[in-house]
C-alpha cells in the first residue's frame, strides 16, 4: 500500500511537470511571434527608398539636411521613413554621408538597442559621373 502511494505521488509530479513545460513552451512561442524585428524593417525602408526615384532625388537636395548631415524632420525622406516605422516610442534618425567607403555613424552613444541599416544611394549617371551618398537609418528607443 505504501508503494502505491509513492507511485501516485510520482505520477502526479510528472504530470504537473509536463503541464508546466507545455505552458512555458506555448508562452515563449507566443511572445516571439508578436515581437517586431526593427532591424529587418530598417532594411525594408532602405530598399523602398532605393526603388523610389522621387525619394532618391530628395537625398541629393541639400536643404533636406542639417549641418550634421541628418535629415530634417519636415523633409520627404523623413516622412517616408516615419510612415513605415510609425511606433511613437521609437526615435528615427536618418543620416547621409558623402564617403561611401566609410561607416556612417550616429555620432553619439545611445543606451539600449539601436537598429541600423546603411545603403549606398545613386540617383543616376550624370555627365560628371556617379554621384552617390550612403544613407543610414538609426532606430532606437529614447
Amino acid at each position: 500500500m505504501n508503494r502505491r502511494g509513492i507511485l501516485r505521488i510520482a505520477e502526479a509530479t510528472i504530470a504537473i511537470l509536463i503541464i508546466i513545460s507545455f505552458l512555458i513552451l506555448v508562452q515563449v512561442r507566443g511572445r516571439s511571434a508578436d515581437s517586431v524585428d526593427f532591424g529587418d524593417r530598417v532594411y525594408e525602408v532602405l530598399e523602398e527608398i532605393a526603388k523610389n526615384p522621387a525619394i532618391r532625388q530628395e537625398i541629393f537636395i541639400e536643404d533636406n539636411f542639417d549641418e550634421s548631415r541628418f535629415v530634417k524632420e519636415d523633409s520627404q525622406i523623413y516622412i517616408f521613413a516615419r510612415e513605415r516605422i510609425p511606433e511613437s516610442y521609437l526615435t528615427v534618425e536618418i543620416r547621409a554621408c558623402e564617403e561611401i567607403d566609410k561607416i556612417c555613424s550616429l555620432g553619439e552613444f545611445v543606451e539600449g538597442e539601436v537598429y541600423t541599416g546603411q545603403r549606398v544611394i545613386v540617383p543616376g549617371v550624370e555627365g560628371t559621373g556617379f554621384r552617390s551618398k550612403k544613407l543610414a537609418i538609426f532606430v532606437y528607443e529614447k
